[in-house]
């Protein structure tokens, strides 16, 4: 396993920049122009046009390592909260908060999954989470062994634009927006349209498609982003801005934080998995094309709780190696030892648009 990106994605971070600027229309609220008034961050939108599954959170990971590698700072994310926000106010922005053991539960996976990326160098489970708290409380400060860096702030809860308005005032430079393509109040500079080679795009309205073709944001400062796997390739005759692959890059232990490229089980033997999330065939193909023999297949619903039933079931089989997504990490708050997640990334299939106009 390997991760999927090279020089070039630096280009493709400068001609992002180079078309937010140069875009002919300027959004609403654009006001760089504007002398004593606080110009505006860079703020890409990124939209799916099926309902769950595209792939628009993989391309907002994506871009967001790439900006904090060309040195772009006070990053934000704004994306959707999915759950109720516990007892607070559900129309007011909030920044998520990883190390809370309910996190989950008050913010929602996607939320919770994007702040830990960013917050910590490695994946941190729960349970040393815990133990950081507690030697703390007691006087002892291990907590540079444990928490770095925030990279990058998650915003979620209230309307795209209080997000998109709360981030400004907090100094963001680049805000990416995980979701809210179609939400024209939404301030943007670059619109990307994630499409995925599983989704169904000749079957509207009988397919997965939920934007009709007709509806797509389009425009000199919009792009279609492409996703395949190994499996599924595209097969569609729309032209594609950007093509990537998805591709699997490590296994991360959920209790230990080990990665491993493989696996540690005996030839032969067999793996099971629980998978909460819409496009759950693609992560299935992935594992398959890896080689794995599944036994055991527990598909539950997407930004829902796992059952406890299939907790249970994951519990009383210690022997048994399970399998997760980093999407799904977020819902196991005392993850077993034999609980493993795999970890994807992105990389740029067709080089040409980082070197040609977007």
């Amino acid at each position: 396993m390997q991760e999927l990106h090279g020089d070039h994605d630096s280009v493709l971070v400068k001609k992002l920049l180079e078309t937010a600027t140069i875009a002919k229309k300027k959004p609403p609220g654009y006001d760089n122009d504007q002398k004593g008034k606080k110009s505006d961050p860079l703020t890409l939108v990124i939209g799916g046009v099926t309902l769950g599954g595209s792939g628009k959170t993989q391309v907002v990971k994506y871009l967001a390592k790439r900006f904090l590698e060309h040195g772009c700072q006070n990053l934000f994310i704004i994306g959707h909260g999915y759950l109720s926000l516990g007892d607070k106010n559900a129309t007011q922005p909030y920044i998520v908060d990883c190390t809370n053991d309910s996190g989950f539960e008050y913010y929602g996976d996607e939320a919770v999954m994007l702040a830990s990326e960013f917050h910590f160098d490695s994946l941190t489970t729960r349970s040393k989470q815990r133990s950081l708290k507690k030697n703390v409380s007691s006087g002892i400060d291990t907590r540079n062994e444990v928490i770095l860096e925030e990279k990058i702030k998650v915003l979620v809860g209230g309307s795209w634009s209080a997000k998109w308005r709360r981030a400004k005032e907090l100094g963001a430079q680049v805000i990416i927006c995980d979701g809210g393509l179609y939400t024209q109040s939404l301030i943007r500079h670059v619109g990307i349209t994630a499409l995925s080679s599983y989704d169904r795009l000749a079957l509207f309205p009988w397919g997965r498609l939920c934007r009709p073709i007709s509806s797509w944001a389009t425009g000199s400062n919009y792009l279609l982003w492409g996703i395949e796997d190994d499996v599924q390739t595209f097969q569609t005759s729309i032209k594609l801005d950007i093509k990537t692959k998805l591709r699997p890059q490590r296994f991360v232990n959920l209790q230990s934080n080990k990665s491993l490229s493989y696996l540690p089980i005996g030839e032969g033997q067999a793996i099971s998995v629980v998978c909460g999330i819409a496009n759950a065939v693609r992560f299935k193909n992935t594992l398959l094309q890896l080689g794995y023999l599944i036994n055991q297949w527990q598909q539950v619903q997407d930004h829902k709780a796992i059952p406890k039933r299939v907790i249970e079931k994951i519990n009383n089989s210690p022997k048994q190696i399970w399998v997760t997504t980093m999407k799904d990490v977020p819902k196991f708050i005392m993850p077993p030892a034999h609980l493993w997640a795999l970890e994807v990334g992105l990389g740029i299939l067709n080089e040409d648009v980082t070197t040609g106009s977007l």
